[in-house]
């Protein structure tokens, strides 16, 4: 290969790179492991059952589907594997209770809407607030 061949792949890969990280699926890849090491800081499970099982889990209140509230902290908790299946799978309505009764109706009621109808901010404004936040990039 020669040095101009050389050059123009290292450009090209130098491009490559750029536009993958400006790609939605990397944003949101990135924000979201900024969001889960800010919930799972707490340190234990803070589902409130006695059994637990398997390493802390990120726990979304209302679906990672709903932008708006993906990366909100009042929507999300630390919990063990054993217990995000649990409420995840299992007991889907008992999670609902449980989150009515952590934020309080009124709160749920806001989230909820939020979920439900705000157009998300900038992943970007996201990224950069998350990173302040967590002292990571």
């Amino acid at each position: 290969m020669t040095n101009k061949e050389k050059e123009r792949d290292k450009i090209r890969r130098a491009k490559a790179l750029l536009k993958k990280q400006n790609s939605p699926t990397y944003l949101k890849k990135k924000a979201d492991s900024l969001f889960h090491a800010l919930v799972k800081k707490i340190g234990w499970c803070e589902s409130g059952r006695e059994k637990h099982k398997g390493p802390l889990q990120c726990a979304h209140g209302f679906s990672r589907s709903h932008i708006s509230t993906r990366w909100d902290v009042r929507n999300a908790w630390a919990l063990c594997a054993g217990c995000h299946l649990y409420y995840g799978r299992h007991r889907v309505l008992e999670w609902d209770e449980w989150m009515q009764q952590k934020l309080g109706l009124s709160a749920y009621l806001q989230l909820r809407h939020k979920a439900l109808y705000v157009v998300p901010e900038n992943i970007r404004w996201t990224i950069e607030r998350l990173e302040h936040v967590t002292g990571l990039n």
